[in-house]
């Protein structure tokens, strides 16, 4: 496991089509959980209420319709928590 801050955050979970980025993700220590999927599909088996956060960093370029991802972010998310992306 890589070093955290103290209060950081408590899980760090990812998903990514690509076998290459997962592996270069393991490598980082950083992780808690990676899957090779797709993201609508890894959020849909999550439990209701069950992130703080949602990040999405230089993904949705590659996807057509976010309206699943979207709908699935908020479900996942606790009340109060954040879903945060990055658009080109």
């Amino acid at each position: 496991m890589g070093k955290r801050m103290q209060g950081a955050f408590e899980r760090l979970e990812g998903v990514d089509i690509s076998p290459a980025m997962i592996a270069e993700a393991r490598r980082s220590g950083l992780y808690d959980r990676l899957e090779v999927g797709d993201i609508a599909a890894f959020l849909r088996d999550e439990p209701d209420g069950s992130a703080d956060l949602v990040l999405a960093a230089d993904v949705f370029v590659y996807i057509g319709d976010l309206g699943e991802i979207v709908r699935e972010s908020a479900r996942v998310l606790m009340r109060g928590g954040l879903f945060a992306f990055s658009l080109q």
